[in-house]
């Protein structure tokens, strides 16, 4: 390893940040909106609840990314129909 890189191994058992859990949190905020146009098919309020964290991150992710609101109520749209058919996103 390199001098910096030790320097900043150093840095970080000195400053009590080495060794800490740098995992990322399970729990997560899903907009109203999204809530609301999911729950309103009970086939894919249902498949969401089943989801892993990370599915349900990614749909989230992919639905509130949409730069226009067309598109975001699109991909919501989507979103349910997949929801409703019990699949996963895939690669969106």
């Amino acid at each position: 390893m390199t001098e910096v890189g030790l320097a900043l191994i150093d840095a970080a058992k000195k400053s009590g940040k080495w060794g800490q859990d740098i995992s990322h949190p399970k729990e997560f905020a899903i907009p109203p909106e999204v809530i609301q146009a999911i729950s309103a098919n009970k086939k894919a309020w249902e498949n969401f609840n089943n989801l892993a964290p990370s599915y349900k991150k990614q749909y989230i992710g992919w639905i509130t990314t949409a730069k226009k609101e067309e598109t975001k109520e699109r991909r919501l749209k989507e979103a349910v129909e997949i929801l409703a058919q019990g699949k996963k996103l895939g690669l969106k």
